[in-house]
């Protein structure tokens, strides 16, 4: 945060680009590993798409909202770059040996439009506390 508190610092912005691709590599690489590769976790696939997800949306939407500042309506695009991506990710899964599963394109729009909605709170918020000299 800067001296004021209320923003990442030039630093913390301009990494963002990068942790964005490599977490977007992350979610590839998991969903086009053989699954026999992958380890279990305890949690259900669709919570595994969800959460992936509604990460992806946050990192996109931040990357978006301090890299094009003049850019109106960033949490369309999102939505839309995720759910596109999402069903890209779907249909090339049985090139692997995966299933193609219209409910796993599902969890990862719901994901998606949960991240995209925490992260304009948090902007909304910020911009009200600033607006009000708080």
């Amino acid at each position: 945060m800067n001296a004021a508190g209320d923003m990442p610092g030039r630093a913390h912005r301009k990494a963002l680009g990068p942790i964005l691709a490599i977490y977007w590599l992350g979610i590839f690489a998991a969903t086009h590993l053989p699954q026999a590769a992958l380890p279990q976790p305890p949690i259900g696939d669709k919570t595994e798409h969800f959460i992936a997800y509604a990460g992806l949306s946050s990192l996109m939407l931040t990357w978006l909202v301090f890299t094009r500042p003049k850019l109106r309506r960033a949490w369309v695009l999102t939505l839309l770059v995720c759910a596109a991506y999402g069903a890209i990710d779907e249909i090339t899964q049985p090139i692997v040996n995966r299933y193609c599963d219209f409910r796993d394109f599902l969890a990862d729009c719901v994901g998606a439009a949960l991240g995209t909605l925490v992260v304009m709170i948090v902007f909304r918020r910020r911009r009200l506390r600033q607006a009000g000299g708080a």
